[in-house]
């Protein structure tokens, strides 16, 4: 759906070049596109097919609605967080997209796929960072429900957050503090688990390692994972597509 939608917004970007090319031939460039991420990612076929049907849905929907003005897709950002003599923290992201209205000339969106509907989450680490990011106080959260039984008006939403001044500036504050916090855990060699993210996004990776008897994790981990060669870095991810 990403990929889809990445290609269908650069497209809407350059729509001066599309010639005698439709909404719906650059909607069929896009789904051809998906089509090829698919196969790369080895994706089910019938999850492809409802995928691509959503996707088309969405495009028919909101063909007419007014996000014409896009400055930015899938573009990497960063922007210094904090920086002292013995700390620079430098905070890095990839937006979906960000657009011009006539009364916003900067509003970034985030595109979710989703099953539920309803407003989403405001205390976002991801949704403040980036309105921190750049420097304004509104995002859009453009969900796009995979429902099979919904009509678009009620899969597709899209909520606008807002955020003060002072709530980012706090976001801000502790967000060093909580880098901080993770600097000195790893100079005790101290990671202590935080039980409360273990189901979140379908469960995280490490569980069968968490829930193994202590002596036995190191183990663990050499057979269930391998070491990457060199150190993975956020902005090196986001300039090659992640």
């Amino acid at each position: 759906m990403h990929q889809m939608l990445k290609t269908y917004y650069v497209c809407k970007k350059y729509r001066k070049h599309w010639g005698k090319h439709t909404h719906a031939d650059i909607v069929d460039i896009c789904v051809k596109v998906g089509r090829h991420a698919a196969i790369r990612m080895e994706i089910d076929a019938d999850d492809v097919e409802e995928t691509i049907k959503v996707f088309r849905e969405y495009c028919q929907f909101y063909a007419n609605d007014g996000w014409d003005d896009i400055l930015h897709v899938e573009e990497p950002i960063a922007k210094i967080l904090y920086d002292d003599t013995d700390l620079t923290i430098l905070y890095e992201g990839k937006l979906d997209l960000v657009i011009r209205l006539s009364n916003c000339p900067v509003l970034p969106i985030d595109h979710k796929t989703t099953h539920r509907r309803g407003r989403p989450e405001e205390l976002s680490n991801q949704f403040i960072g980036y309105c921190w990011l750049l420097g304004v106080n509104n995002i859009v959260v453009n969900k796009i429900g995979l429902q099979k039984t919904l009509k678009p008006q009620d899969k597709f939403e899209r909520h606008t957050l807002s955020y003060t001044d002072a709530i980012i500036e706090e976001w801000k504050n502790e967000t060093v503090w909580w880098v901080r916090e993770s600097l000195r855990r790893k100079g005790e060699d101290f990671y202590p688990a935080n039980k409360t993210s273990c189901d979140k996004y379908g469960g995280c990776i490490f569980g069968e390692v968490c829930r193994a008897d202590p002596i036995t994790r190191e183990w663990k981990l050499k057979t269930l994972f391998e070491k990457a060669d060199k150190p993975w870095s956020v902005g090196g991810t986001l300039l090659n597509g992640g």
